[in-house]
């Protein structure tokens, strides 16, 4: 679900951003695929090099805070990530762990971490801590429902792990049976 849901949103961002997919359909005179909210964000027609009107390409330093700053005295406690803690596949961190901040890059919900050093970029590892801009607003709008949904998900299924493994071993050695398993599990939740 998770890998459809990230799938989703790329495709949302291709169509809008790499294809201007809403843009095209206005020219060539289709009829809206999205909300009238959404529909009037987007231009009328493509410019001579085929990007939405009025719109132009920038580096994404000029659209987003790339490595920000974000104060933090040495020995204060902040979150941490470990490289093997951004996934290769999805967007699902394992989670971050206090420690005494000494060096290193800070980050906070919203931002989105991408590997900077080989073999780990070459991977793909990037992860989603938690928002967008005028169109980047709607299309935050419509992405961070789905980011929250894989967060949740991803929850679910570590919960579902720990229980298991609580469960499992007791199971298999005979120390508990099914019915107890079903009250053990009633008593965590």
């Amino acid at each position: 679900m998770n890998e459809t849901l990230a799938a989703m949103a790329q495709a949302l961002f291709k169509d809008w951003f790499v294809d201007f997919g809403p843009t095209r359909a206005k020219q060539e005179g289709l009829e809206p695929y999205l909300t009238p909210e959404l529909w009037s964000l987007f231009p009328e027609r493509l410019d001579a090099e085929g990007t939405s009107e009025g719109w132009r390409r920038c580096a994404l330093e000029d659209i987003v805070d790339v490595n920000p700053t974000e104060p933090l005295k040495k020995g204060t406690a902040a979150p941490y990530l470990e490289m093997s803690a951004l996934p290769t596949r999805g967007s699902i961190t394992e989670p971050a762990v206090l420690r005494e901040f000494t060096w290193g890059m800070r980050f906070r919900n919203g931002d989105t971490l991408f590997a900077r050093i080989t073999p780990c970029l070459e991977n793909g590892k990037t992860a989603f801590v938690q928002s967008l801009i005028d169109v980047w607003s709607a299309f935050g709008a419509i992405i961070e429902p789905l980011f929250q949904r894989i967060r949740a998900n991803g929850e679910e299924s570590r919960t579902l792990a720990q229980t298991r493994d609580l469960l499992l071993p007791k199971l298999m050695s005979g120390e508990i049976r099914v019915k107890d398993a079903e009250r053990t599990i009633e008593d965590l939740t």
